[in-house]
């Protein structure tokens, strides 16, 4: 019942949704609608699963599918408004223009951030929960922006998701990083992290603790890339277990995997804010907002080279 509850106003939100358009949304409006999708979408996910279940066990599945399909209705809605609120900016344009970059993520990106109050692309960083820096500790007030950082989630989840595509230059990107980052650790570049990992509360036998303590030799990191399922490769972390310090002490595949993610998703908001400030101000932006000495590397990478009219709306679905 609370999901037909829940769905009694479906319509509405399409007519209130383009009456919105016609008048034109304001940023709150869009960090809303952002905010809106992204919970719409886990409730999608939830009834296709529902649906698929009862499917499965022979059992009515009308009402799961009506749910999914209103759920599916509310997304493409809050999608098309979005799309052409985007557009209306250069700087959503050309974040529609990245591949793996669509709609949610421009809109949300345009609506949070405001290039007079971010003089560098740091603030940005800071802003979205990526620099390593800020702290929240108990009793303070959150450093960063929660609904932001969510949205930086996804950006790098697109582009993992869509780094096996010719057409996606910041998952290629993913994948450089991602090697650069499992040649450091397998030589134990990342030892000192480690020790600090190991000051947290593990659970007993755990693979992770496991990693960070050297309990696996090198040559295992990259030999469990090629095992395809967890059950290969626990067994096979258990022939190679050696006792603790004995290994190389490394980061654990999903900490490598998070590591290129969050490396990938500053280099895109390098390049947005790049594009936001020349847009705004007429100049470049400060030196230096993509040089990656603060990223792993000793030049410039620039943006793709696509920044057109054209729309991707490729994001990231569960």
């Amino acid at each position: 019942m609370n999901d037909i509850v829940e769905l009694e106003g479906v319509e509405r939100l399409k007519k209130d949704l383009r009456e919105a358009m016609i008048r034109g949304l304001q940023p709150s409006e869009v960090r809303y609608l952002v905010d809106i999708y992204y919970q719409t979408q886990k409730f999608r996910t939830r009834a296709a699963n529902q649906k698929r279940d009862a499917g499965k066990a022979g059992e009515p599945c009308e009402l799961a599918a009506w749910t999914f399909t209103q759920y599916e209705s509310i997304e493409g809605s809050i999608k098309t408004a979005l799309e052409e609120w985007a557009k209306q900016n250069p700087v959503g344009r050309w974040s529609l223009s990245v591949y793996g970059i669509g709609p949610i993520i421009s809109a949300g990106l345009l609506a949070h951030i405001d290039i007079t109050q971010a003089p560098t692309v740091g603030h940005i960083w800071a802003f979205s929960g990526l620099d390593p820096t800020k702290k929240w500790n108990k009793a303070e007030k959150r450093p960063w922006n929660a609904k932001l950082k969510v949205i930086c989630f996804h950006i790098g989840e697109s582009f993992c998701k869509f780094s096996g595509r010719d057409e996606c230059y910041y998952g290629k990107l993913y994948l450089e990083r991602k090697a650069y980052e499992i040649e450091k650790n397998v030589k134990g570049d990342y030892a000192d992290q480690c020790e600090v990992a190991l000051k947290k509360t593990w659970k007993d036998g755990s693979n992770g603790v496991k990693w960070y303590g050297g309990c696996f030799p090198a040559e295992a990191y990259k030999h469990i890339a090629t095992l395809g399922t967890e059950a290969a490769r626990n067994n096979y972390l258990k022939s190679v277990e050696v006792p603790a310090g004995e290994g190389v002490p490394m980061l654990p595949p999903a900490h490598i995997d998070r590591r290129a993610k969050r490396w990938t998703t500053k280099l895109f908001l390098a390049h947005f804010h790049g594009v936001a400030f020349k847009e705004h101000y007429g100049t470049e932006p400060p030196l230096p907002y993509p040089i990656a000495y603060l990223l792993g590397h000793t030049h410039v990478i620039e943006p793709p080279a696509k920044a057109t009219e054209g729309t991707n709306v490729e994001e990231c679905q569960p």
